[in-house]
């Protein structure tokens, strides 16, 4: 017996998720006889796929050929490499919105877009895009530490048990996602993590910070570092 999502159409019919087809395919830069061909069970040309596949978080290698999970997900292979993941999405990305994806007592990390813009062959298209962190679930106070460290609103959304192993294994797109984000979602409350925030930093002390900053100042290139030597030594006051 093929597996689920085996034929071309079976794969379109998941993404679609009840929407009709050919307005579906205006949104993502698929002209009517693509769609045809799509719905038909053959497959285009691979170019022709990828911004839906970007609109709609897709693995192209899944929609090609049905290998593998059928949506984009980061997968963390510990607590640590979940956090180290979102930090390297915050500090590359300035337009992402953090949003804490909960179930019980695990949380994951998910980040959506301002709306953004693809342009193909001379047609603009919008979307929002969203970037997910599976595998294994972040630490408890991740949501303080990234608070603390980041001045952007984050936001919280409760998903069923089922729905958050979906969503950390790759098999809830951006439609799904954005639906329920948009439905369900609600700012994370500063006071709330504040608890956590004062837990991690406890018993944290000044020669910490100072081996933190040294750290940080090592890890820049020469040129870098050099500057930011001079500027730390221009805020300590000189001896008398």
């Amino acid at each position: 017996m093929p597996p689920r999502h085996f034929s071309v159409t079976d794969r379109i019919d998941l993404i679609l998720r009840g929407r009709r087809p050919y307005t579906w395919a205006k949104t993502v830069a698929l002209s009517r006889g693509t769609m045809n061909r799509l719905l038909q069970g053959n497959l285009p040309d691979p170019e022709k796929l990828v911004p839906a596949c970007r609109v709609e978080n897709v693995s192209l290698t899944w929609l090609l050929d049905g290998a593998g999970a059928p949506y984009v997900v980061y997968i963390a292979s510990s607590a640590d490499d979940h956090a180290t993941i979102a930090q390297q999405m915050l500090d590359d990305e300035p337009d992402l919105m953090p949003i804490v994806v909960t179930s019980g007592q695990k949380q994951h990390l998910a980040f959506v877009t301002t709306v953004r813009a693809t342009n193909v062959d001379g047609t603009v298209y919008q979307y929002r895009a969203v970037a997910m962190i599976g595998g294994a679930s972040a630490a408890a106070d991740l949501p303080a530490a990234m608070l603390q460290r980041y001045a952007r609103e984050f936001r919280r959304i409760q998903l069923p048990d089922d729905d958050l192993r979906r969503f950390a294994s790759g098999y809830m797109g951006a439609y799904e996602f954005l639906a329920l984000f948009d439905a369900n979602s609600a700012p994370v409350d500063f006071d709330q993590v504040q608890p956590a925030i004062a837990e991690s930093r406890a018993g944290y002390s000044a020669d910490d910070a100072k081996a933190g900053l040294i750290a940080d100042v090592e890890s820049l290139d020469p040129d870098q570092a050099e500057l930011v030597r001079k500027m730390i030594s221009g805020l300590v006051p000189k001896k008398a």
